[in-house]
């Protein structure tokens, strides 16, 4: 199996808009997979958004957190679970509508969820 990183960051790139700055994905332990962009610290948000997410899984494991949003000081995190361990994020900025960002969430997590899925099987497969 093979992730083309180039196809990745195009599907990501389309997310992007006057109002939303960056799209990333990223595993729930805050490695950067891809992002596409202007560049604001990727890295940064990445370990902020897993750490977010980790302590909210924590609180509740029964929950099944699917999206997060965050209200920052100069925009707006959005952040969706794609598959088990995988999660995309958006950066935009504080006046872009929440509903108009998570239907672009939702429409990139399902966009991802389909290619991505061999991938993740086949990492499953490989820590066994």
């Amino acid at each position: 199996i093979v992730l083309k990183p180039e196809s990745l960051q195009l599907v990501l790139a389309e997310a992007t808009s006057e109002t939303v700055y960056s799209c990333m994905l990223l595993s729930t332990s805050g490695q950067l997979i891809s992002c596409a962009g202007e560049r604001m610290g990727e890295d940064l948000v990445s370990a902020i958004v897993a750490s977010v997410w980790k302590t909210y899984e924590k609180g509740d494991p029964s929950s099944a957190l699917q999206s997060i949003f965050v209200d920052c000081e100069e925009g707006v995190i959005a952040c969706a679970l794609v598959l088990p361990n995988w999660i995309v994020c958006m950066v935009a900025e504080k006046t872009t509508p929440l509903g108009m960002l998570k239907i672009k969430l939702d429409a990139l997590r399902a966009h991802l969820a389909g290619p991505l899925a061999p991938v993740f099987a086949f990492q499953q497969g490989q820590k066994r």
